[in-house]
């Protein structure tokens, strides 16, 4: 691996890592923030504005999965 995919591979985990620290803190359940995190399609503010909107951290899962 070149040092550039390496840089690009560490920054990915930096960013999925960021994204499940961020839906934690939603108390969003681990098992469901690792799988969020994961998909770089899923809008992890989407799910923080539902939650604030009202909805409880599974509904909002359920929602943008």
């Amino acid at each position: 691996m070149t040092d550039d995919a390496t840089a690009l591979c560490a920054e990915a985990e930096r960013v999925e890592e960021w994204r499940r620290e961020f839906l934690l803190n939603l108390n969003v359940p681990p098992e469901d923030a690792a799988w969020l995190a994961r998909r770089r399609t899923v809008d992890v503010h989407l799910v923080e504005a539902l939650i604030r909107r009202g909805a409880s951290p599974a509904q909002a899962v359920r929602i943008v999965a």
